[in-house]
């Protein structure tokens, strides 16, 4: 699908303006962009379009079906955006026309501080600011306000730790890499196997798969060399372009895994077909036996709050036995990490965690859900 370019214009009503107007009221449920995956901002520097453009590179594993970059003039905001990668939405020129805009800014009206912000779409996860927080970047620097108390009861994602965030970021004030290999290390303990050697499902598996060599003993060797130019195929968009992907996406080393016992370590199963294709190419390479370990939990339940979970009937584990997931995906044993031994791998305590997927606990009331906001005026106010 092609790229867009758009121009919208700014109203002209302050956000200070709209908090005095007692008769005010700005539902946020019209056609604008609501739930973005990965967001960047600059404020003011005239190499903003690239760093943004930059930043949304270093977040491409939190969404690849869309793309878009956005600047601010003071009077009106262009945009450019389309279906894909970074890499496919935007073209060299396109960056330069985005970038000449904030050059007209500065030429034609010096004293104002142009704005850019980039988003990549998929769903509504976020682990950029805290639930309640609004992070404002203007010429004073980076602020922060809260417009809402805190819970009391907070729901971190852990599904974060599990497979969504990159192992190199820091979720919640922890490390994700170091986060699953303690899933990994837990998993050995919970799930140990008889086996020759230890491989990971790249490469969300890797970390666990480190931990769960360390802590049992068996040899760690990289059996599955990944297609680099595949993306996810969990969050692609249909389940013939997930099966397709995966034969692209994953090659088995037939030299590693002929005539052994491999212990193969993912991080999660979903749908369950994506990881029966995986499992019926490492037969097809000699594999003697498939010992499957998974790093957290069954997921049992859909999500209500942005990951691209399937409805409950398209779920795996969803009113079916570890026995009978195990005949499906043809493998000779399957373990999953227990809730517990998940939970007690994350550094806050347990009930602060959202582990609906896995146990059906939701936070708030998944059939009456609230889908309209009113701004009230104090949270108008900057």
């Amino acid at each position: 699908m092609a790229a867009h370019n758009r121009t919208s214009s700014l109203p002209v009503l302050t956000p200070r303006a709209a908090a005095q107007s007692p008769d005010l009221k700005l539902p946020l449920t019209e056609d604008i962009p609501k739930e973005k995956c990965g967001v960047v901002g600059v404020w003011n520097h005239r190499d903003a379009v690239h760093k943004v453009y930059m930043g949304l590179y270093a977040q491409q594993h939190r969404g690849q079906e869309s793309a878009g970059i956005a600047v601010s003039d003071g009077a009106a905001i262009h945009g450019h955006n389309g279906m894909g990668l970074v890499s496919d939405v935007f073209t060299a020129r396109d960056l330069a026309d985005l970038g000449a805009r904030l050059t007209r800014v500065g030429e034609e009206r010096p004293d104002e501080q142009p704005a850019v912000g980039g988003a990549i779409g998929h769903n509504r996860c976020s682990t950029a600011g805290e639930p309640g927080e609004i992070v404002t970047l203007d010429h004073h620097g980076v602020t922060s306000r809260r417009f809402a108390p805190q819970a009391e009861r907070l729901a971190r994602c852990v599904f974060e730790h599990v497979y969504f965030a990159s192992p190199a970021s820091n979720v919640f004030g922890q490390n994700v890499l170091v986060s699953r290999e303690r899933f990994g290390e837990a998993l050995a303990r919970e799930a140990p196997a008889d086996a020759d050697l230890v491989m990971p499902m790249p490469d969300s598996g890797r970390s666990a798969a480190n931990g769960f060599a360390r802590a049992s003993g068996l040899p760690y060797c990289e059996g599955i060399v990944p297609n680099r130019y595949v993306g996810r195929t969990f969050i692609k968009p249909t389940q013939g372009e997930r099966r397709d992907a995966v034969r692209l996406k994953l090659n088995v080393v037939s030299e590693i895994v002929d005539g052994q016992r491999v212990v193969v370590v993912d991080d999660s199963i979903v749908r369950g077909t994506t990881t029966r294709e995986k499992m019926s190419q490492l037969r097809d390479a000699g594999a003697k036996e498939i010992h499957l370990r998974i790093s957290c939990p069954p997921i049992r339940h859909p999500c209500y709050f942005g990951v691209d979970f399937a409805t409950r009937d398209q779920l795996i584990a969803h009113n079916r036995e570890i026995e009978q997931i195990r005949e499906f995906l043809g493998v000779d044993s399957l373990g999953f990490l227990s809730h517990d031994g998940m939970l007690e791998a994350m550094n806050h305590p347990p009930e602060s965690y959202c582990t609906a997927c896995f146990s059906g606990d939701y936070r708030i009331d998944i059939k009456h859900p609230v889908t309209e906001r009113v701004l009230e005026r104090s949270q108008m106010t900057f």
